[in-house]
């Protein structure tokens, strides 16, 4: 073969190379755009249920407050009601790994923030000018507005952000997640994908023109294994955006999307049940965190196990669960599903050989008794009465 044979042979080699790179790569980027837009549409409606769900249970606390507590605080009943929220935000602090709570009102020409960030050591945010930038989605809410939008915080980072006003005058509430959580998945697998497709895109060329022989069948393997391996790691992708990787079970965002499902495909009544863990923290505390986790997925296969096949079990973050009774015969069904579900609970939880745990809970019953009303709505009556049978001495659920 000659000089120029042979570079000729290399050009086509590497333009063929460069064609299918481009290819490739547009194909790839066009894809991971579409499952980007999708994703970011899902997690946007899930921060505005969240806020929602969130701005409903203080709203509900600032009522009883209101009415019960106007002598428990010196600066008054809402004032309470902040350092209830306050105390549970540093309990719970966010969710995913940047995504947090944000309360503020406006006084003067500023913003005032007044929960903790886990972004500054549990700190109280410095006020920032109403008018600037970084305000906006707290002025919207502050407006009375609702709604979503990507803006920068208080830490100059870009967020996604849902924004919504407080029942309490000049108060409003924002959940926030950094665009880089987002992001940074998706990223990863396009980087990877990428990758993969080159190594596999350029093997391929340069064994058909050394063979200089047709590897149509080969390729198109090569093509199939490919597009399998792409299928494989989409469902991989989105089994993990709806399940919770510790106890195996849906996650917030699995819970919302069935939630909303059973209320429009179901013909038999449909209960909702808020499960809060009582005596988690104590153990998590003297333990550690893996003893913590230990528990939480010993309860979460205990949910799987004592409900029925047609029931939704998911963890909505912390030691809370959700369980969705679908088809109820019978109203007291779900009565007795959860008398199931105490007992179950209950029972001691082997950590070690030679250590065994125990913790009880706290359930709020809401039954769906009208489509007119919100999924939000349904979830903040079910939150209202756990948390009122966590108040009342020895009763473990009630009925909101």
């Amino acid at each position: 073969m000659s000089l120029r044979q042979s570079v000729a042979r290399y050009q086509r080699v590497l333009i063929s190379i460069i064609v299918m790179a481009v290819v490739t790569g547009l194909s790839t980027a066009v894809s991971f755009t579409v499952l980007y837009q999708a994703a970011f549409s899902s997690r946007q409606i899930d921060l505005i249920e969240m806020v929602n769900v969130k701005a409903g249970l203080i709203n509900a606390v600032g009522r009883f407050d209101a009415q019960f507590s106007q002598a428990d605080h010196p600066e008054g009943s809402f004032a309470a009601t902040l350092s209830q929220v306050k105390d549970a935000n540093l309990q719970q602090q966010g969710f995913g790994k940047t995504g947090e709570f944000v309360i503020g009102r406006s006084a003067g020409n500023h913003v005032l923030f007044k929960l903790p960030s886990r972004h500054l050591g549990n700190q109280i945010p410095d006020p920032i000018d109403i008018q600037s930038a970084i305000a906006t989605p707290m002025l919207l809410g502050l407006q009375g507005k609702q709604g979503a939008m990507i803006a920068r915080d208080f830490r100059g980072e870009e967020v996604l952000a849902a924004f919504l006003p407080l029942e309490e005058e000049g108060y409003a509430i924002i959940a926030k997640i950094d665009m880089s959580e987002l992001r940074q998945p998706f990223y990863k697998a396009a980087a990877i994908s990428f990758i993969v497709a080159m190594g596999l895109i350029t093997f391929a060329v340069i064994v058909l023109h050394r063979v200089n022989s047709p590897l149509i069948f080969r390729l198109e393997a090569l093509v199939k294994a490919r597009t399998r391996e792409l299928d494989e790691a989409n469902s991989e992708l989105l089994y993990l955006s709806q399940h919770d990787s510790l106890t195996g079970i849906g996650n917030r965002s699995w819970f919302l999307q069935q939630l909303r499902h059973a209320r429009v495909g179901e013909e038999g009544s449909i209960a909702l049940l808020m499960i809060d863990l009582d005596g988690f923290k104590p153990i998590n505390d003297r333990y550690g965190h893996p003893t913590g986790d230990t528990v939480l997925a010993q309860i979460g296969q205990r949910l799987k196990l004592v409900v029925r096949a047609c029931d939704g079990v998911a963890r909505i973050g912390g030691d809370e669960f959700a369980v969705i009774l679908r088809d109820l015969a019978r109203l007291d069904e779900a009565v007795n599903i959860t008398e199931g579900i105490i007992d179950a609970i209950k029972q001691p939880i082997e950590v070690s050989a030679s250590c065994h745990v125990s913790v009880g809970c706290s359930i709020g019953i809401a039954f769906d008794h009208t489509s007119e009303e919100s999924d939000a709505a349904l979830i903040t009556r079910a939150d209202t009465a756990m948390y009122d049978a966590k108040r009342q001495v020895g009763v473990e659920f009630t009925v909101g």
